[in-house]
């Protein structure tokens, strides 16, 4: 009986990766391990506020697709696990600087020591009439004095090594500030990177009244290519792709990953029309590049990418650019894919 209790215990343990498997088959999720991460969570009841956003998302009956999964893994996860690595980093370096300072107090203890043992030689020595004593005091300061460099050399030993273990905690930081900052797959900036400068950039639009355009790409079919080639192959079409709008980006521009095969690139003192000509250079360099996979040299044949445009009004959110950019890209998406649409001009022919 208690061996069929504990093998009970251990089905049950295997149910909430049973059902994260489960509904990234029902969802058409690729089976990723962020994926996993977010549906595992929600299954565990680990993290209260991604299931509650996912039962909201599950209770609309809202389309749950690998840009939502995404954005829940870094709004919940990446930063949960960021945020700790900071506190551990941070507690280290408190406690680092408490020990030093200690070492330094004990250090300062003993001088204050030493300088009253200088103080009492000086009035013995005054008070001294034979050799014997005169020697006996100066041996004692003698033996004072060598404690006291051996304090000073340890201490200086001491604040060396603190040095290099502050200055390895602060690179580790520095790690993880660009973790926070970065899309770990490509090593473009990440969403939340996006937010934040398109907030900055939109505000400095409004106040030099100058152009700001936003161009969001999509990897065309790029479903066909994980079920066609593997999802390693279609990671290595991701980074491509991020790569290329990397290299193409204009001075004080911004390349995020968005979503899973979807990107942005924040222009600053671009119009739409100009925009729309860079949107068009990346495009035809993604799409006349021929792709070989890795492992077996095959040719993938042509990858593709569908963009959209457009340019901020200084009335609007920072939302409402990043909508009608993407309008803009399903318009491209619905519309053969492999090109670039500007919002302005779906107006213009809906007029």
């Amino acid at each position: 009986m208690h061996s069929v209790e504990n093998q009970s215990t251990v089905f049950d343990s295997w149910q909430p990766a049973r059902s994260a498997v489960a509904a990234m088959q029902k969802y058409g999720i690729k089976p990723e391990e962020r994926n996993y991460a977010v549906w595992f969570a929600y299954y565990t009841e680990s993290n209260a506020n991604l299931k509650l956003d996912l039962d909201n998302l599950i209770k609309k009956d809202k389309h749950i697709d690998e840009h939502a999964c995404y954005s829940l893994y870094e709004r919940y996860i990446e930063r949960e696990a960021l945020s700790e690595k900071i506190i551990n980093a941070g507690s280290s370096v408190a406690n680092e600087i408490r020990d030093i300072m200690n070492d330094i107090e004990s250090v300062e203890e003993k001088t204050r020591n030493f300088g009253i043992q200088l103080a009492a030689a000086r009035v013995e020595l005054d008070a001294a009439e034979q050799p014997s004593e005169i020697k006996s005091i100066v041996g004692n300061l003698s033996v004072a004095t060598e404690d006291m460099e051996d304090n000073s050399k340890a201490l200086e030993v001491r604040l060396v090594q603190s040095r290099n273990e502050i200055e390895a905690l602060r690179i580790e930081l520095e790690q993880v500030r660009t973790e926070a900052a970065t899309d770990a797959l490509t090593g473009v900036a990440n969403r939340k990177t996006f937010e934040a400068f398109m907030l900055d950039q939109t505000e400095k639009s409004k106040k030099t009244r100058k152009p700001l355009s936003v161009i969001l790409a999509d990897i065309d079919h790029f479903k066909r290519v994980n079920d066609t080639w593997g999802h390693q192959t279609g990671d290595q079409v991701i980074c491509f792709v991020a790569g290329v709008m990397q290299r193409e980006m204009p001075k004080n521009a911004l390349v995020a990953r968005i979503g899973g095969e979807e990107f942005a690139l924040i222009a600053p003192d671009l119009d739409a029309r100009k925009a729309k000509v860079l949107a068009e250079k990346i495009r035809n360099t993604v799409a006349n590049k021929k792709l070989i996979r890795r492992s077996s040299k095959e040719d993938l044949g042509q990858i593709a990418v569908s963009l959209g445009v457009a340019e901020f009004n200084s009335s609007e959110k920072q939302s409402d650019l990043v909508a009608r950019a993407d309008k803009a890209l399903y318009h491209s998406k619905n519309n053969g894919r492999n090109q670039t649409t500007i919002f302005d001009d779906i107006k213009a022919k809906a007029a």
